[in-house]
């Protein structure tokens, strides 16, 4: 790191620029003010902006099209794991119930991370005893269950019924009403404290991976997460929203073509009309910066040094925020930037 400017004006840019009269390269996302900067100079559309800009572009459609949970229409039942605090099912616990059962998953996620019991104890203010019983048992739904013993109800000789629907992900008010058909009458909150203490901590994993939400399917999308039940059921959610399949090839076929350096594939794929509206869009949006874009598939070069810097760049503008004018800032930076090169130099 050479230099920071205070402004992207175009015309600034260009003053600073002229003074290094060596640079043949500029790698730049596509900005504006950037793509009209003068000079005899390659310009280079960074990777990492270009592949930001299109899962931007697919991922405002896919949450306009796709709802925020995708009800999975054939699942098997989870054979390993445990109940997670988010999963389908586990609504009709008690509060109590849900804070134990979040507290043993946190125990057993500080013993995976390395942590002793007795360290694991005192971060969590419990006996050490209990969080052994935590980390050994196999059955932490029944383990986080508080079951009121010797209380009766009326309801137990329906519980098969109750508990049938209740797997059936039916609603609360539609039990009530299946039970009134039956000729059974009872009150809508006896029903569903019923459901929370007898029923709620002995339900079963068959609910357990029956939906899954639109954050996991975008991770899916751009390879971001390998969720083994997305990938599994991938097919039949591409059924229900066709364009998901398109956005995920479209998606891969643009990645490959820019980490392989591929400018050949880049230019078709400017050139070709696409059926698909936001894909054809954003195609059209690149042929306004086609060189650049181009050029971004033939040479190695990209911002990443300084993309990965700008969390550290950040913190040093917030601690010097109101006290210090643009030339000590970059000043402090510079330094920084090359008292780290210089330690890792030493490191190494």
């Amino acid at each position: 790191m050479i230099e920071i400017l205070n402004s992207r004006d175009t015309q600034k840019v260009n003053e600073a620029l002229r003074k290094y009269t060596n640079l043949k390269i500029i790698s730049r996302d596509r900005g504006v003010q950037y793509q009209a900067i003068n000079g005899n100079y390659i310009h280079v559309a960074d990777r990492f902006h270009l592949l930001t800009n299109l899962s931007d572009w697919l991922i405002c459609e896919i949450k306009r099209q796709l709802p925020s949970q995708y009800s999975l229409r054939n699942y098997e039942s989870a054979q390993n794991g445990s109940l997670k605090i988010n999963d389908p099912g586990i609504d009709v616990m008690s509060d109590a119930t849900k804070r134990k059962l979040a507290m043993i998953e946190k125990a057993r996620l500080l013993s995976d991370q390395g942590y002793s019991q007795r360290y694991i104890a005192t971060i969590l203010c419990i006996d050490r005893k209990t969080i052994r019983k935590y980390l050994q048992t196999n059955d932490i739904i029944k383990t986080a269950s508080y079951v009121r013993n010797g209380t009766t109800s009326y309801l137990d000789e329906y519980i098969e019924l109750i508990t049938e629907l209740c797997q059936q992900r039916k609603t609360i008010k539609v039990i009530l009403q299946r039970l009134s058909e039956s000729g059974i009458n009872t009150r809508y909150s006896t029903l569903q404290n019923f459901i929370k203490n007898k029923i709620g901590p002995n339900m079963k994993h068959e609910n357990a991976h029956s939906k899954i939400t639109q954050y996991q399917i975008i991770q899916y999308v751009f390879s971001w997460s390998k969720n083994k039940n997305v990938a599994k059921h991938f097919d039949e959610i591409v059924e229900a929203y066709p364009f998901l399949e398109s956005y995920k090839n479209f998606y891969d076929h643009f990645k490959k073509t820019l980490t392989s350096l591929d400018r050949n594939s880049m230019k078709s794929i400017l050139n070709e009309r696409y059926e698909d509206k936001i894909v054809n869009d954003f195609t059209k949006s690149l042929k306004q910066d086609s060189e650049a874009v181009l050029n971004a598939a033939t040479y190695r070069i990209s911002n990443g040094v300084t993309e990965g810097q700008v969390n550290k760049l950040k913190l040093i503008k917030r601690d010097m925020y109101g006290r210090a004018s643009i030339g000590l800032l970059a000043r402090k930076v510079i330094f920084q930037s090359q008292l780290t090169h210089e330690t890792n130099l030493l490191c190494g």
